[in-house]
């Protein structure tokens, strides 16, 4: 055998690890990024059926494999999801750790959508906490941000959540300026939804004030864009608000 043919053999022998390696390695990445999304959607459908703590054990076995294959945007996404399972079981510091590891991916990542999210969930902590101080800056960093997106609905959303802390800290005409500013812009945007939470949210800050009247009319218009979209928890909650103030008139 000449040393044309033996280097020959030793390139084929070559390609072949390569070409027999490299496949399999994607294969196996991608296998197990198949894994961590099936665990994400097995945990959302728990989660949906009020299932917490079976949807919390599939989101951590998700951030598991996502850490393992260093998947940092499926991290974050699992992170977020384990924050707000957290947060509907009231362990409120573990929810803002698990939000905050997410922002600060998301940040890295330079992925506002999510970043916004993960804000206005570390709102919703902070409101929890009553660290309203807190929550007004998440709340207002989301709005920028969606600002500078053009975001238009979660603009709107930014508007009810600083409402919301507004309203809770007593400076009601400021709240009702940020409540009708939302529902304007749900209006324009055709956001039945959009505009029934900021009526709700209304009725909730004219209830807080002792003007039923007002508070009753805001109510019942909310009720009827629910009922128009067939949201029975909605509906629900809104006959319960509607209820409280017939009991003060």
């Amino acid at each position: 055998m000449n040393n044309s043919t033996i280097r020959l053999l030793v390139l084929v022998l070559l390609l072949v690890q390569i070409c027999g390696c490299l496949p399999k390695i994607q294969i196996q990445e991608k296998s197990r990024d198949d894994d961590s999304r099936s665990l994400a959607e097995k945990g959302k459908e728990r989660f949906a059926l009020g299932e917490y703590r079976s949807a919390l054990v599939s989101f951590q076995k998700a951030l598991e494999i996502s850490k393992t294959i260093d998947n940092q945007q499926s991290v974050a996404v699992d992170s977020n999801n384990i924050g707000t399972t957290l947060y509907m079981l009231n362990d409120l510091n573990a929810a803002e750790m698990y939000f905050r590891n997410a922002l600060e991916i998301n940040r890295r990542l330079h992925i506002v959508s999510e970043l916004i999210v993960n804000l206005n969930n570390l709102g919703k902590i902070y409101i929890r906490k009553k660290d309203y101080q807190n929550a007004k800056k998440m709340y207002g960093e989301a709005l920028t941000e969606a600002e500078s997106e053009k975001d238009i609905p979660s603009v709107a959303a930014g508007y009810n959540n600083l409402g919301m802390c507004e309203m809770d800290t007593g400076d009601f005409i400021r709240a009702e300026e940020l409540f009708r500013k939302s529902i304007k812009i749900n209006r324009a945007e055709n956001s039945g939804a959009g505009v029934a939470a900021g009526m709700l949210n209304l009725g909730n800050l004219f209830q807080k004030q002792q003007k039923y009247d007002d508070a009753l009319n805001y109510f019942e218009d909310a009720l009827k864009i629910h009922k128009e979209l067939e949201d029975s928890y909605s509906i629900s909650s809104e006959l319960s608000c509607i209820g409280g103030v017939l009991e003060k008139l």
